[in-house]
C-alpha cells in the first residue's frame, strides 16, 4: 500500500506521547514485512522487531517486558520510532534474528527484547527454477487465443502492478528509452516486446489496494511502453497461483534474474552488481557464504563466465556481505579520504609522529607505492620514517599482514639496510584504526 511518509509521521507524533522523533525508511513498491526500533533516548536502551504487514496499518509491537510498556505510555518519556527495513517475510525474519544474535539481546542490559527472534531461512531449488524459466520461455503461460495469439493487457494496467525488484538498478533509462523509441517506430504495436511476467494472486489484497498479481520480470519493457504514446496495451505471461505459491520470493528473484540472459532484443542482460545483489540476497536469506555452490551454479546459468563470478562477483559480494555484517554490529569503516571528515584524524596523526629527526607520510594499503614514499623521504633530509596506513575497505584491513610483507623487501633494500651519518636509518608502520561505532544509529 503506497502511503504518504509524511503524513504517517505526524500521525505518530499526534497520537503516541511518548514518540517525541520519528524515521521512516522510504518503503519499496512492494514487501511483505518490516523491521521497527524503538530507542529510548534518555537511556538509549532499545527494542526491535519485524511485522508481517504494511506500514501505518495500526500495529506497533509484540513486547512482553512490562518495563517496555510503562515506557511506552508515559507522556513524558522521549522515544525514537524507527522504520529501518522492508523485505519478504521469511527475508524479514531472518534479518530480526541476525541482528539481535548479534547484540544478544534478550541476555543484554541495553535492550528490552526477551528473545532473539526466530529464524527462517530459505532454500534456491535451482532445479525448479531452472525448470520454471524453461517453461516460461517456452510459452507455457502466455496468454494467447485458441489461435495462439496474444490476448494483450492494457498497458496501464499492468504499469501500475507491484514489482519484484531483481535488479540493482530497477530501471535502466537507456533501455527504456530504447523500447520507447521501437515501439513508436511501429506506431504502438508490442509485438516485438518480451511479455510482461506476472504472478496470479501472489499478494494479499489489503496491502495493495485490493491489487494481488505481482510483476515478476518486465520492469524496462513495460516502462517504455507506458511511455510510448501510441502503443495501447502489450502481452503477458500469467503464472497461476498453484504454480507458483510453492516457490519462495528469492527464488523467483533467481527465475528473473534467468530470463535476463544476453539473448534478448529489448531486455538488458545482468550486470555484475546484479550478480553481487542476488548473492546478498542469499545470504539474508540463507545465510549461505557467498561462493558456495547454489550461487557459483546460479551465475553460471545467468551466463556470467568463470572469471567474472571467481574474480570479481565473489570478492565483490564477500565484502558487501562483510560490510552488512559490520551494519549489525554498529559499525562503520573509517573514511580517511581528503573530502572525510576524518581526514582531519589523519593530518593529526602524520604531525604527531614528525620530529627533527623523523619523517611521516600516509599511504592507503589498497595501492602503496614505496618509490613515492622513498622520494618524499629522501627530500625530507631525515633519519627516521614513520608510514602511516590507513585502509579503503574491510577486504585491505583483513588482508594488510599479507600486504605488508609484499613490501618487507623493498623496505629492507630502501631504508633499514641503509645508513646516514653512521647511523641507520630507522621504518615503522603506523596502522590507523578501520573502525568505529556507527553514531549515526545509536
Amino acid at each position: 500500500m503506497k502511503l504518504n511518509v509524511e503524513t504517517l509521521k505526524e500521525k505518530i507524533l499526534k497520537n503516541v506521547p511518548a514518540i517525541k522523533d520519528v524515521f521512516i525508511a522510504e518503503p519499496p513498491s512492494h514487501y511483505e514485512a518490516f523491521i521497527y526500533k524503538y530507542t529510548d533516548r534518555k537511556t538509549n536502551k532499545k527494542y526491535l522487531g519485524m511485522h508481517e504487514g504494511y506500514i501505518g496499518d495500526g500495529y506497533w509491537n509484540s513486547s512482553e517486558s512490562v518495563e517496555f510498556k510503562k515506557i511506552m505510555t508515559d507522556s513524558t518519556s522521549n522515544i525514537l520510532y524507527e522504520i529501518l527495513e522492508y523485505g519478504d517475510i521469511d527475508e524479514i525474519k531472518t534479518r530480526e534474528h541476525d541482528i539481535l544474535t548479534q547484540v544478544d539481546a534478550k541476555n543484554n542490559d541495553d535492550w528490552y527484547n526477551m528473545n532473539n527472534g526466530i529464524v527462517k531461512k530459505q532454500s534456491i531449488r535451482l532445479d525448479i527454477v531452472k525448470e520454471m524459466v524453461g517453461r516460461i520461455l517456452a510459452g507455457d503461460f502466455d496468454v494467447v487465443d485458441s489461435k495462439g495469439r496474444w490476448i494483450k493487457e492494457d498497458k496501464e494496467k499492468i504499469y501500475n502492478l507491484p514489482r519484484l525488484q531483481v535488479r540493482v538498478n530497477q530501471l535502466i533509462s537507456e533501455t527504456v528509452k530504447y523500447v520507447t523509441e521501437r515501439v513508436e517506430i511501429a506506431h504502438g504495436n508490442t509485438d516485438a516486446c518480451s511479455p510482461i511476467l506476472i504472478y496470479e494472486n501472489r499478494l494479499k489484497p489489503k496491502l495493495y489496494n485490493g491489487q494481488t498479481d505481482l510483476l515478476g520480470d518486465g520492469n524496462n519493457t513495460i516502462e517504455g511502453v507506458y511511455k510510448a504514446p501510441h502503443a495501447v496495451d502489450i502481452q503477458i505471461a500469467k503464472i497461476p497461483y498453484e504454480v507458483h505459491k510453492d516457490l519462495s520470493n528469492l527464488e523467483l528473484r533467481a527465475i528473473g534474474g534467468l530470463l535476463n540472459k544476453r539473448d534478448s532484443i529489448v531486455k538488458e542482460p545482468l550486470t555484475i552488481d546484479d550478480g553481487v545483489k542476488y548473492i546478498m540476497n542469499v545470504y539474508l536469506a540463507t545465510g549461505k557464504p557467498a561462493d558456495c555452490t547454489e550461487n557459483y551454479e546460479w551465475l553460471e546459468e545467468a551466463r556470467f563466465t568463470p572469471n567474472q563470478i571467481k574474480k570479481t562477483i565473489f570478492p565483490k559480494a564477500k565484502e558487501a556481505i562483510t560490510q552488512k555484517k559490520l551494519e549489525l554490529a554498529n559499525k562503520v569503516l573509517i573514511d580517511y579520504s581528503s573530502d572525510s571528515p576524518h581526514a582531519s584524524v589523519l593530518e593529526d596523526k602524520l604531525d604527531a609522529l614528525r620530529d627533527t629527526n623523523t619523517h611521516s607520510v600516509a599511504v592507503s594499503s589498497a595501492n602503496i607505492r614505496m618509490d613515492r614514499v622513498m622520494t618524499k623521504f629522501r627530500r625530507s633530509g631525515k633519519q627516521n620514517i614513520k608510514v602511516v596506513v590507513h585502509h579503503p575497505t574491510i577486504k585491505c584491513a583483513d588482508d594488510w599482514i599479507s600486504i605488508k610483507s609484499l613490501h618487507e623487501e623493498d623496505v629492507d633494500f630502501w631504508i633499514t639496510s641503509k645508513e646516514i651519518n653512521g647511523k641507520k636509518m630507522g621504518f615503522e608502520w603506523v596502522v590507523m584504526p578501520h573502525l568505529m561505532d556507527n553514531k549515526l544509529v545509536n
